[in-house]
């Protein structure tokens, strides 16, 4: 029986090694953009905060604010 060809592209496949499959590192406002979607979900989906929840992203990513 031959084998069966690994459904990830070689690029996502884990290595061989034993070391773990690196993850991709998102750029600094996609990571601040998604930390503040998920503080406004802990608002339970309250408008009005968008602001403070970025800011209070940036803070928790360790983050500096643009002047």
């Amino acid at each position: 029986m031959a084998a069966q060809p690994s459904p990830l592209p070689k690029k996502q496949q884990r290595p061989r090694t034993g070391q773990p499959a690196l993850q991709p590192v998102l750029p600094v406002e996609e990571q601040i953009r998604l930390r503040a979607y998920e503080i406004y979900l802990q608002r339970r989906d309250q408008p009005g905060s968008e602001i403070e929840d970025w800011l209070q992203a940036e803070a928790q990513l360790k983050i500096p604010n643009k002047p």
